[in-house]
């Protein structure tokens, strides 16, 4: 059931501007910062000016620069704070995650974060004042990887047994312990199957010459051709402790697999979209694998629906829908909006925490 949490204040426009011009400033840690996908649709907005700046150089404005009315921060405490100090006249909003010390959101006018189990890891005094807007992902079409081929040479291709692990994902120890469990019981299982490993190698896999000579690794390939490589796996592996990362995995069309995590909970559909196992052991993670392996069918139709709920329900044009709700109030003549035809745009809060 969908969880709605929504505080909009309308800003404070400063007197003398037209209701309609409308000047929002986004402080990001980068410059390809969380909120970059949502910049160019915040700009075909009547009226919106938007500037973007990372971290406190970018800040240093003239005089007779723009005074923001919004300002929308995603950034280390220090700056944060620079901002409360620098633009005390306008609307300030502070992007948090499940780290972040409640007390360095004292003092904004609004409170945003991506997901419903990084709020709820707050106390109650922070956790009431938390919207929850995922900021988008983009469903891209499939396009071939390239002439990508096993350690023996040949091409691997998709609809074949392949299993898929991006190793950025599998930081802690704990989790590289059971994912290589996982994957010597997949080997096992299933002689036919390939492991395509993405990014860093993996930890030690035992097994025999022939078991380990059907892992192929493909170090840094770059942020495009790391989805081509993800949409060649019929499963793909995810040790559920970030919603983002497995929303990009359901973007390619994967049956992912992930222990029942809150943050794999939030966006996975146990037996719709994917499979959530019930501890993150070996023998769980490599059962559910293998049970996805055997059944070409069901993983097709886990990865189609894993598509249509990135595309319903973290839609970029949403998320910037509703950022600028948070950030301006109410939109002018919102049907005639230039990106108003939106996948979900009777549901204001499409981000639903599936349990």
């Amino acid at each position: 059931m969908a969880r709605v949490c929504s505080s909009v204040v309308v800003p404070r426009v400063s007197e003398g501007s037209p209701r309609r011009e409308f000047r929002l400033l986004v402080v990001q840690r980068a410059a390809r910062g969380r909120f970059s996908p949502l910049i160019p649709y915040w700009a075909q907005l009547p009226g919106w000016q938007v500037r973007s700046a990372a971290g406190p150089a970018a800040m240093r404005l003239p005089a007779a620069a723009m005074r923001p009315h919004a300002v929308l921060v995603d950034t280390d405490p220090g700056t944060a704070a620079r901002v409360l100090r620098d633009f005390p006249e306008a609307h300030q909003v502070l992007h948090v995650d499940e780290r972040t010390d409640p007390a360095d959101a004292a003092g904004f006018d609004a409170v945003v974060c991506s997901s419903w189990w990084q709020r709820d890891r707050h106390p109650e005094v922070l956790r009431s004042r938390i919207d929850v807007i995922h900021e988008g992902i983009a469903v891209a079409p499939f396009h071939p990887a390239g002439n990508v081929r096993s350690r023996a040479g040949r091409p691997l291709c998709r609809g074949e047994p392949v299993l898929s692990v991006l190793m950025e994902d599998w930081a802690d120890p704990d989790d590289a312990r059971a994912l290589a469990g996982a994957l010597e019981w997949v080997l096992r299982a299933r002689t036919d199957c390939r492991v395509l490993v993405i990014g860093r190698p993996l930890p030690s896999v035992s097994g025999s010459a022939a078991d380990l000579a059907r892992i192929d690794l493909v170090d840094d390939p770059g942020e495009g051709r790391r989805g081509a490589l993800l949409a060649l796996s019929r499963v793909h592996l995810h040790p559920g402790r970030s919603s983002q990362s497995a929303l990009e995995s359901m973007a390619y069309g994967c049956a992912t697999v992930a222990p029942g995590h809150a943050p794999a909970r939030e966006v996975l559909r146990d037996g719709v979209s994917g499979r959530l196992a019930a501890t993150a052991s070996a023998a769980a993670l490599g059962d559910a694998a293998i049970g996805l392996l055997d059944d070409p069918a069901t993983a097709e139709r886990y990865g189609r629906e894993a598509r249509a709920d990135v595309a319903r329900d973290y839609d970029v044009a949403t998320a910037a829908r509703r950022y600028a709700r948070l950030l301006h109030g109410p939109l002018d003549d919102e049907e005639n909006l230039p990106w108003s035809a939106l996948p979900c745009r009777e549901s204001v809060a499409a981000y639903s925490l599936h349990q």
